[in-house]
């Protein structure tokens, strides 16, 4: 391709290439509500994925396991199991901290910006804005209001089938089971004062302060 297009991946920093000419993005979001999101889509991953997983050529590690019934259960895993060996949380899926740390290390760089779910809930605009001028994209007044909308949790899980890869077909539930709540907090009532505890302290371990501060409040925290 030779027009501008983008790629999307999952992966830490030190697992793709690194090109001073491409700009990159990264998204963040409380580990709190990664892990509840994670839960919704974990528990409600079709068998048939899993099947497909463990289905992998030459596949080095132990089978994809099911998910427990219990939150509590997959909360222990989480946060203190990793499924590689340079990571030390996340089973099984990666760890949410190694991931942050590999890129946080390298924000001074000019063409990494850092994006934060709790500005983009508190001022999508305002985020779009910020993001179309790292970008050097000019904005269309007239057509703005509706990019604006289109970018909308309530407008995407509307149109989830035409957005989520293959229809969210690797979801029980599907593609609005994908895009479930958008809302911030979730694990507040749910997780115990204990497992709260031990994810301020695994949080504190593994991430810079100024690293842990972003991942948990947003642009607030650079500010200060």
């Amino acid at each position: 391709q030779t027009h501008r297009r983008f790629l999307k991946t999952h992966l830490p920093m030190d697992a793709i290439p690194y090109y001073p000419g491409a700009k990159y993005v990264y998204v963040g979001r409380d580990g709190r509500d990664v892990f509840m999101s994670l839960w919704n889509h974990y528990r409600h991953m079709h068998p048939d994925m899993i099947e497909r997983f463990n289905r992998t050529p030459e596949r080095a590690k132990d089978p994809f396991p099911v998910c427990p019934d219990d939150i509590h259960e997959f909360f222990q895993m989480w946060i203190s199991r990793s499924w590689f060996s340079w990571e030390h949380e996340g089973y099984p899926f990666w760890s949410l901290f190694y991931h942050l740390q590999t890129w946080w290390d390298y924000r001074h760089l000019p063409n990494i910006l850092f994006v934060h779910f709790n500005d983009l809930l508190a001022d999508l605009d305002g985020q779009m804005r910020r993001i179309a001028h790292y970008l050097d994209l000019e904005i269309d007044e007239a057509i703005w209001p509706s990019l604006v909308d289109q970018a909308t949790f309530k407008t995407m899980k509307a149109n989830a089938e035409n957005l989520v890869a293959g229809g969210g077909d690797f979801l029980i539930g599907g593609a609005k089971r994908f895009l479930h709540k958008g809302t911030n907090g979730r694990w507040k009532g749910v997780l115990t004062d204990e497992e709260l505890d031990l994810y301020e302290k695994t949080a504190a371990d593994r991430l810079s302060p100024a690293g842990k501060r972003w991942l948990e409040f947003g642009a607030s925290a650079l500010d200060g």
